[in-house]
């Protein structure tokens, strides 16, 4: 539903920016189709219908492509979920919703640029443009005097002149960068729930749990194996828990203090150490029970005697998958009533010895189950990484082609209003050189000041879509790295320079002796 909306209302502003400037630049032409007597409602449908071409192109396009996607979606899910049948369906409300949803996004745009249209004064719209900036022409000269280039100061005039459309052009190319961002930025938090949970939070190499609890011994037997090198006892129950109105079925986890096998964490990633007497909830559980620390919280044990025990809720930690709850060993014992026992334990395996103790480990009789972490991230890689590379390439694809379409469509506006200036200038010995550099000066200043705000509106959105996408199995954390920031400035930073190099090439063909007659 977010990206969703995202996509369009990019989509609208970008179409309104463009449709502006179209608007702009043919004034005189509407101007005059007006003083000849066209009706201004006949005009105005003219850019409605122009809108609502190009929206049905798009969503034919869309169409097409998103079941393309969503089949390759589909197929990814499978390796993952493995359902008996799991076929791509696409009903006709969908198609439906894409275009009404498409079509009014356009006309919407498409609105505001041809208000403009019944605001124009004939008079007025059939004189061309005065220049830019004309205001700023003394701080210009001052600037002058400093040894600026003239080109410089020509694209400065430009961009300060019309400070409504440069905004826009800032904002337009801004948006696109969120979408580069959004792609990368799933490596990172990937990377990091997986650093967090299986190398801070998680550290065994191995997970076993037994038949049925066993005496605290079985650790030192098991830390005896050959290629163990280290061994620690847990006792995992289920259990709900229950806060006045609120409940919630997980497994309270005893764990040995000190525990270097399983380590809680702080949300800035600090180990904590687990309280000799009361529970530690993560901090998601707490939130949902509606529980502080120093509350009483009841633990409804489901299994063996199914004891019902208040304890007192002394630490909250933080955990990217999963709700549960925490408590020492000795004190989980205490409520169960069953001495000191254990149901399951991570171990340390050497790498260099790894078969062998596998081996052995499953020829224990009371191990019900094992489970190696390399095979649990090995599936990961399998099943999910796919995904998220599907996912990613489409988010930077749409960054790409919006950063170019902006930015290409601004050049090229910006050369139709200008072609008259442009072939004055070469006529007055400029190089074609020198002249591509005038107009392409403008667009790089915005491009310049488009990417660290693109890259803020990015970090934020981010942000909002970690919060609302945060579930009971796990938790999208809003981490984005310094490289992921890096690349995505360089990947705008080249589609800009794409587009920038087809508008040098329109600008090299340009034919001065009939772009001077046009302006007469």
């Amino acid at each position: 539903i977010v990206m969703p909306a995202v996509f369009f209302t990019i989509a609208a502003f970008l179409l309104n920016v463009v449709l502006g400037r179209l608007v702009a630049a043919q004034r005189e032409q509407i101007a005059s189709l007006r003083a000849l007597g066209f009706p201004k409602q006949l005009i105005l449908r003219h850019y409605f219908k122009f809108v609502t071409a190009i929206a049905l192109l798009g969503v034919g396009l869309g169409v097409v492509m998103g079941r393309w996607l969503a089949i390759l979606v589909i197929q990814s899910y499978r390796a993952f979920f493995r359902f008996p049948v799991l076929e791509a369906q696409f009903d006709g409300w969908i198609f439906l919703v894409a275009l009404t949803l498409a079509l009014a996004s356009a006309n919407g745009a498409a609105a505001l640029a041809v208000l403009r249209i019944a605001r124009i004064a004939l008079a007025e719209a059939m004189r061309p443009q005065p220049p830019a900036a004309s205001r700023f022409a003394t701080r210009l000269s001052l600037l002058a005097g400093r040894r600026v280039r003239a080109r410089h100061l020509m694209a400065l005039r430009t961009v300060l002149g019309r400070p409504v459309r440069t905004l826009l052009t800032i904002l337009g190319i801004a948006l696109s960068v969120p979408l580069v961002l959004f792609g990368l930025f799933w490596f990172d938090a990937i990377a990091y729930m997986l650093d967090t949970t299986f190398e801070r939070i998680e550290r065994g190499d191995a997970f076993l749990s037994f038949t049925a609890p066993v005496s605290r011994r079985a650790v030192f037997e098991l830390g005896s194996t050959p290629g163990v090198l280290l061994a620690e006892g847990q006792r995992v129950v289920p259990a709900r828990l229950v806060s006045g109105h609120r409940s919630y079925l997980t497994s309270v986890t005893g764990l040995d203090e000190p525990s270097d096998l399983k380590v809680m964490r702080e949300a800035d990633l600090t180990p904590i150490t687990v309280p000799p007497e009361g529970v530690m909830l993560t901090r998601r559980l707490a939130e949902r029970l509606g529980l502080k620390i120093g509350d009483l919280v009841t633990i409804e044990v489901l299994e063996g005697k199914r004891p019902v025990r208040e304890v007192e809720v002394v630490k909250t930690s933080e955990d990217l998958v999963g709700l549960a709850a925490t408590m020492n060993l000795k004190a989980l014992n205490r409520i169960l009533g069953d001495g000191d026992v254990i149901n399951a334990a991570a171990l340390k395996i050497d790498p260099a010895e790894a078969r062998s103790t596998w081996r052995a480990i499953g020829e224990i009789p009371k191990v019900e189950a094992n489970s190696s972490k390399s095979l649990w991230l090995d599936l990961f890689n399998q099943s999910i990484a796919g995904m998220i590379i599907v996912g990613a390439a489409v988010l930077a694809g749409f960054g790409l082609l919006i950063t170019f379409g902006v930015v290409y469509n601004s050049a090229r506006v910006a050369l139709q209003e200008r072609a008259w200036e442009l072939a004055s200038l070469r006529i007055l010995g400029f190089t074609r050189h020198e002249v591509t550099l005038l107009l392409l000066s403008e667009l790089a200043i915005e491009v310049v000041l488009a990417i660290p705000l693109g890259l803020l509106i990015g970090k934020y959105l981010i942000e909002l879509i970690a919060s609302l996408r945060e579930s009971e199995t796990f938790q999208i954390p809003a981490v984005i790295e310094p490289s992921s920031y890096a690349t995505t400035a360089l990947v705008v930073l080249a589609a800009a320079a794409a587009s920038a190099y087809v508008v040098h090439r329109r600008i090299a063909t340009l034919d001065l002796v009939s772009t001077l007659k046009t302006r007469d």
